[in-house]
């Protein structure tokens, strides 16, 4: 009985030590799949998103091109400022939809997009790669939000021109001005951008501006530019910046020390767009393209069937680190934020629309007001085409 006892621990032992991985094997696991990672992001994985970027902007202007044969032509050119040079430009010089100075104007934009500094975030690790470094650290993960519930379906709701931060979707995580479409299949939002004055700030509280894309079934994401008193980048502290960014809050959240912008700074050519790398994969990716300055690129969760019925926002905002906001307890001051032109487009049309073509979604579900809202009406000013947010 003894033997057979020790026999059996035996087996055990030996199973466990060929079923367990020693650390350092996975150890030089992840290496090899990072190593990996760092060949796949080179200077033709950057080109290629640049590449996407042109793409859409030749279609927004109605110029058609094949995809695969862009791709193909780009592989025999290499250079991809040449390839614009070379191919691109002429695609646009025989447009009869444009005049001379509209030719011009988007050959100068396409041109500056070819060599467009370029951010990705890989999907399964948050490894960050850049056009410029190559590997540049990690996006930063988020604690866990937990939204406020309310079971009492019989709750009768306040007037949804002064409501509760407790009474709409999101309204205890900051102030903020909402203002969003239905899910009618939007796939891309541009504007310019005046980013606000901030003044009084605290240390749990923090200014964002941005656009976001909403889906019934899994996490939204974000794209546009956060405020930081002071920040350290590249070794050197800068104080009063804004940093463009994306998220897919809750999980996580990269911002861009690549190029600084400043409160009052008015930015052209903001445009936050969902599109597909390759016509063969399952997820869209998120281009946050701020005109010629940086591209940042994130793939989605969003499939298809998500893309039909995406909705589409813009948001100032005033959120809250700490403590719930509770419709008193933010202090930091913002002011004068402007989003101007705004344009929006459907995922099956090529050309834009203005915001103010379609009808702003609001609905009280779940016991909150979800779309555009004001939280909280004591907290958002305005002044013309202008949006503050104090009290």
């Amino acid at each position: 009985m003894l033997k057979r006892k020790l026999l059996v621990s035996a087996l055990t032992l030996i199973m466990c030590l060929g079923m367990a991985m020693p650390a350092w094997a996975a150890k030089d696991e992840t290496q090899n799949a990072f190593a990996e990672l760092d060949q796949k992001y080179d200077a033709a994985f950057f080109n290629q998103l640049r590449l996407d970027v042109i793409e859409d902007e030749l279609q927004s202007a109605g110029i058609e091109i094949d995809s695969h044969i862009l791709k193909a032509n780009l592989d025999e050119e290499n250079s991809l400022k040449d390839f614009v040079a070379n191919d691109i430009e002429l695609y646009v010089q025989n447009s009869l939809l444009l005049d001379d100075n509209e030719k011009k104007e988007l050959n100068n934009k396409i041109s500056a997009l070819s060599e467009i500094i370029v951010v990705y975030i890989d999907k399964d690790t948050l490894r960050v790669y850049n056009s410029q470094d190559g590997f540049a650290g990690y996006a930063t993960r988020l604690p866990a939000i937990e939204e406020a519930e309310n079971n009492n379906s019989a709750i009768t709701p306040f007037s949804q021109s002064n409501p509760t931060p407790t009474e709409i979707f999101g309204g205890d995580s900051g102030a903020f001005e909402r203002r969003q479409l239905g899910n009618e299949g939007f796939d891309k939002i541009t504007s310019n951008i005046t980013l606000p004055i901030i003044s009084n700030t605290k240390s749990d509280e923090q200014a964002w501006v941005y656009y976001g894309f909403d889906s019934l079934n899994v996490n939204g994401i974000e794209g546009g530019f956060g405020y930081w008193p002071e920040k350290e980048i590249n070794g050197k502290t800068e104080k009063d910046v804004w940093l463009a960014y994306i998220s897919d809050k809750p999980n996580y959240r990269y911002e861009v020390p690549l190029v600084v912008y400043k409160p009052g700074q008015t930015i052209s050519d903001v445009n936050f767009v969902l599109k597909k790398q390759n016509s063969t994969d399952t997820y869209y990716s998120a281009y946050l393209l701020i005109g010629s300055d940086i591209l940042i690129c994130r793939e989605t969760d969003f499939k298809l069937s998500d893309m039909k019925t995406m909705s589409v926002k813009r948001m100032t905002t005033i959120g809250r680190s700490g403590a719930k906001f509770n419709g008193n307890n933010i202090y930091t001051v913002s002011k004068n934020q402007k989003f101007d032109k705004v344009q929006v487009r459907k995922y099956n049309a090529t050309s834009y629309k203005t915001w103010d073509t379609y009808d702003e979604y609001k609905e009280w579900k779940n016991n909150k007001w979800y779309g555009t809202i004001d939280c909280t009406s004591a907290y958002v000013h305005r002044n013309g085409s202008y949006v503050s947010i104090y009290k």
